[in-house]
């Protein structure tokens, strides 16, 4: 009985579709704002050193200089940038590349590092990361 509850089954679809497409709105409103942010080489040190601050209780701090550079030079050299002015919105999808596709995850007992990179693009540090990208970002817009 493929017809159980089908009239439920739409509703919550044409609810998922309403989410998707004010979701699609918003990002769009954003990204604008992010396009009239002017990014120089220096704003993008600055900015990454905002986005990763260095933990003070840690020597040397290597992994957090290595993840700020990854995140500069997507942000100088990454093909899917190509075309995209030197802006906020550069800036953000160079921390969304490397959220998402950079970054390193590792296979634990608690899972594989496939899953455990899914679930930080979903729900953890990826979206944690990109969010204070957007929050830094963003007010910039509004100068």
């Amino acid at each position: 009985k493929h017809t159980t509850n089908m009239e439920r089954r739409i509703e919550d679809a044409q609810e998922a579709l309403k989410i998707s497409f004010k979701y699609a709105e918003e990002y769009k409103a954003v990204a604008a704002k992010l396009m009239t942010v002017r990014m120089t080489m220096k704003d993008m040190l600055a900015f990454t050193e905002k986005l990763l601050p260095v933990n003070p209780e840690v020597e040397h701090a290597y992994r957090t200089e290595a993840e700020r550079a990854a995140i500069v030079d997507l942000f100088t050299n990454s093909h899917t940038l190509d075309g995209v002015k030197l802006n906020g919105y550069r800036a953000f999808q160079a921390v969304a590349e490397y959220t998402d596709h950079v970054a390193a995850y590792r296979s634990t007992k608690i899972g594989s590092a496939e899953d455990r990179q899914a679930l930080a693009i979903i729900e953890g540090t990826a979206v944690d990361l990109k969010s204070a990208a957007i929050k830094l970002l963003v007010p910039a817009a509004a100068q």
